[in-house]
């Protein structure tokens, strides 16, 4: 290994038959430069998660979060960087996140531009860099009802909107949303939008913007390169097929891209793919979504990101990308979620996460039953009719809805009520991708719309005490090795008590692929006066199986100082279990962690690195919290690396676990162990891979457990 190139290792310890990790959890890490986001993969590694979603990474107004878009294709340059660092850093940081088997999906808006500008001075510097303005001859400041090119223009009494239909000159598709200039996906005025020399096909120049650039050619796949045709099929709502070719952009040689004219949908989707060949992007976060016709997203769009995503082993597949739509679930998924054998377009559950946000605000008659609502609870259940993962990305909090602030300043730390971690252990734990949000508050704003805070203990660091937290990693690694297969609610089981107004337990069982023996099993309360609730519910755990508390609740004197919360349960022969639930405080004082999570024991670990020298120290707490690295890292100062793992049993009286151990450095797929092939495919339920400790190694179900070494 390399002592001067950053690696990270990861180890999985798999009880005998439990299933893979079913989706990552994935991180928005907003308001950090791109430059601490690279310094801080470590603790974003050991946290557990598994993807980022990044703000919009293009230029924008000076000191804006990134969604008025002035020009996509300057990604920050040491002259004008972005808020958020320069391109050079951008592609830093993604590699160096990969390197922990980070995914990283953008912020990507395809629906506007920034604020409307009308001002003559504006179309004399040439506008928007890439589009047109249609400047106005002899040169004035526009009118509503003047061409505006590339945009949508309003009518004689003002511009179209499309905040609000009960306000005038409403437009879903054609008015701009909070006064941001909407773009027409329609129009088809054909220019070369980044000219490269001089040429008849040219974007009419400004004084400033859309001159010849020869470094613009870098904007442009190269057409002497091998293409890929192929068909879009289309959908119910854009019927096609339709065949397209597409070219690939030269990473090798970038000034080998050849200039072509198009039009707006033609730069939109250049962008796209210019950010997945060329900068590694592996998805995309779809903003306003729903403010750009549909025929936009499933003929253009879906067609741009088909089969681009190359994976860590070599595959080409389509990219995972979910939109925002601030509708009902049933719009939202009528009209723009597409996941069929040609795209793979998901959806943030805005509504389900609407819910939480009520259940931890008391909002209304606020009860885990409204997750259940067809348009206005979760989305999941709107393509199959079940709760099961297959459609929804899940939240509580984002940058438009956090856990405290208004957008209009630094919004404050959030208390520990406020942050919910209960409705966090219900995210974390159903079924689907989850989203944790972390405003990193790294970026310095004067003015303009500063993001809500989310959750400020996201990378175990607590700013208030200035302490570590693993309050939520502890709940993102609950994840990671347990939550997967069936979702069955039990609160109908209960004889006493089966409603779901404060209470909600439900277990996870089962592969998904067959059977039905239980995984884990998740109680919540949203009570916040003092005490537990009591539920005795039937599981799908067989008799005698020994189920652990995994959060530390029930064992911490905060939490429990009566000891009424067992640290064990043991299923009894009709497979019950009696549980119970803690509220928001006890006798001790308030401590916001309503919630215990159990299962099967499962294997424990100590790790050894041998042939390391030294480390590099975590940053001192004085450092700036965005920044400061937690983490210590081993140097490995030579070509080789020993990994020792030794496993132990962690419940010596459940006779049913035992161990298999594997790892992965990077993102996997490497033969490190010199056998000639990767040992764990991508096809692997538990260690798509991952490699098998090769010279001491002993498997499965088999005694005294060895030290495992590479």
């Amino acid at each position: 290994m390399s002592p001067l190139r950053a690696h990270t290792l990861a180890l999985a310890l798999a009880a005998a038959g439990a299933p893979a990790q079913e989706r990552e959890v994935i991180l928005q890490w907003f308001e950090a430069p791109w430059s601490d986001m690279e310094r801080r993969a470590p603790d974003f590694f050991l946290a557990g998660y598994g993807a980022i979603w990044i703000p919009p990474p293009a230029l924008a107004s000076d000191f804006s979060a990134g969604y008025d878009a002035f020009d996509r294709f300057h990604l920050g340059t040491p002259q004008r960087p972005t808020a958020y660092g320069t391109e050079q850093r951008l592609d830093a940081m993604i590699a160096e996140l990969h390197n922990a088997n980070a995914l990283i999906y953008a912020d990507t808006i395809m629906n506007h531009n920034s604020f409307r500008n009308t001002s003559a001075g504006f179309q004399a510097a040439g506008g928007w860099p890439g589009f047109w303005l249609n400047p106005q001859d002899p040169l004035r400041d526009k009118l509503p009802t003047d061409d505006w090119g590339d945009f949508h223009k309003g009518v004689a009494s003002g511009y179209l909107q499309s905040e609000d239909p009960n306000r005038p000159r409403y437009d879903l598709f054609k008015g701009d949303l909070v006064d941001i200039v909407d773009i027409a996906q329609e129009s088809n005025n054909q220019f070369i939008r980044h000219p490269v020399d001089d040429d008849p096909r040219n974007i009419p120049p400004g004084t400033v913007h859309n001159r010849p650039n020869p470094d613009n050619a870098r904007l442009y796949p190269d057409l002497d390169l091998p293409p890929v045709t192929f068909w879009n099929p289309g959908t119910d709502r854009n019927p096609g097929p339709q065949q397209w070719t597409l070219y690939p952009f030269n990473t090798d040689e970038p000034l080998e891209g050849d200039p072509v004219p198009g039009n707006t949908t033609a730069l939109l989707t250049r962008w796209t793919q210019m950010m997945m060949d060329a900068h590694d992007v592996d998805g995309f976060r779809l903003d306003a979504a729903k403010h750009a016709p549909t025929w936009f997203w499933d003929i253009f769009w879906d067609t741009a990101v088909h089969q681009r995503r190359q994976t860590p082993d070599g595959r080409l597949i389509t990219p995972f990308s979910f939109v925002e739509s601030v509708e009902s679930n049933a719009f939202t998924y009528n009209d723009y979620v597409r996941k069929d054998s040609f795209a793979r377009r998901d959806a943030l559950d805005l509504n389900g996460s609407g819910k939480l946000r009520d259940l931890i605000n008391a909002a209304g008659f606020a009860s885990w039953n409204a997750l259940d609502d067809a348009n206005f609870g979760h989305i999941d259940a709107q393509d199959d009719g079940f709760q099961n993962g297959s459609l929804g990305v899940n939240h509580v909090f984002s940058h438009d809805n956090g856990s405290v602030g208004n957008g209009s300043s630094m919004p404050p730390i959030p208390t520990d009520r406020q942050i919910g971690l209960f409705t966090q252990a219900y995210v974390l734990t159903r079924p689907g991708p989850a989203i944790i949000y972390h405003n990193a508050r790294g970026i310095d704003r004067p003015f303009g719309f500063y993001p809500r805070e989310g959750l400020p203990i996201a990378l175990a660091w607590n700013p208030t005490t200035e302490t570590l937290d693993h309050r939520l990693t502890t709940l993102i690694k609950i994840h990671n090795q347990y939550a997967r297969g069936f979702f069955f609610p039990l609160n109908n089981t209960d004889p006493q008590n089966q409603s779901k107004d404060d209470v909600l337990i439900f277990e996870r069982a089962g592969s998904g692929l067959g059977g039905t023996e239980g995984n884990l099993l998740v109680a919540l309360n949203d009570r916040r006066d003092t005490g537990f609730d009591t539920r005795n519910v039937q599981t799908s755990f067989s008799p005698a199986t020994r189920l652990h508390e995994l959060t530390g609740n029930a064992a911490d004197p905060q939490v429990d100082p009566t000891n009424d919360i067992p640290d064990l349960l043991i299923v009894d022969n009709n497979r019950r279990v009696t549980i119970n639930v803690p509220r928001a405080r006890s006798t001790a004082g308030p401590h916001e962690r309503s919630y215990v999570i159990y299962a099967p024991a499962v294997p424990v670990g100590t790790l050894e690195l041998l042939g390391t020298k030294g480390e590099l120290p975590a940053d001192p707490d004085n450092a700036r919290d965005s920044r400061q690295r937690l983490a210590s890292i081993p140097i490995v100062p030579a070509d080789t690396l020993t990994i020792r793992l030794t496993t132990q049993q962690a419940d010596p009286l459940d006779p049913n676990t035992d161990d298999d151990a594997a790892f992965r450095i990077d993102q996997g797929f490497t033969d490190w162990n010199n056998n000639g092939r990767t040992d764990f495919s991508f096809l692997h339920q538990a260690a798509p891979g991952y490699e098998r400790f090769a010279d001491v190694y002993e498997p499965p179900l088999r005694r005294p457990r060895p030290q495992r070494q590479l």
